[in-house]
């Protein structure tokens, strides 16, 4: 890896594989896992952590700013720009629908009893394993960051 001073794209370069068969390319430096469970490649641009897959179509194709960078390829790590395309949250939903990803394991009907139980006082982890789902995820519904259509 090259050191943090070099260019950024020199950085990038030094940070992804080709896949031959595929056409990826493999995120193979620093990763987090996402909110869902998905691992993110991640690179610091500007001395913020910016995910591989922005900073790649930022680099390559312009600024995806207020969008979500979305894969054709469905390669959580892949950093191609053209196996990557912009669309709206819910265009990206739509598509993970479509493909069959995505599918949240909490239904519409959890998501008041959750609530519930958060408000007399259970721990978003105790409630995160009742339910089988990421601590993230509960913790995304009790800050409101999700399933927010539901009351």
């Amino acid at each position: 890896m090259p050191n943090s001073h070099a260019p950024l794209i020199e950085r990038f370069e030094a940070s992804y594989i080709p896949e031959p068969n595929s056409g990826c390319w493999i995120w193979i430096a620093s990763t987090d896992v996402d909110k869902d469970g998905y691992q993110r490649g991640k690179l610091n641009v500007n001395r913020k952590s910016m995910s591989a897959t922005r900073t790649s179509y930022l680099m390559f194709k312009g600024d995806p700013t207020g969008l979500c960078v979305c894969h054709r390829c469905d390669t959580t790590l892949c950093v191609n720009p053209d196996h990557l395309w912009l669309g709206t949250h819910q265009e990206n939903m739509a598509d993970k629908a479509r493909k069959g990803r995505g599918r949240s394991i909490l239904k519409a009907d959890d998501i008041p009893q959750i609530r519930q139980m958060l408000r007399e006082g259970a721990s978003q982890s105790s409630v995160a394993k009742a339910y089988g789902v990421n601590p993230n995820t509960i913790c995304g519904l009790y800050r409101g960051r999700n399933w927010r259509h539901i009351p």
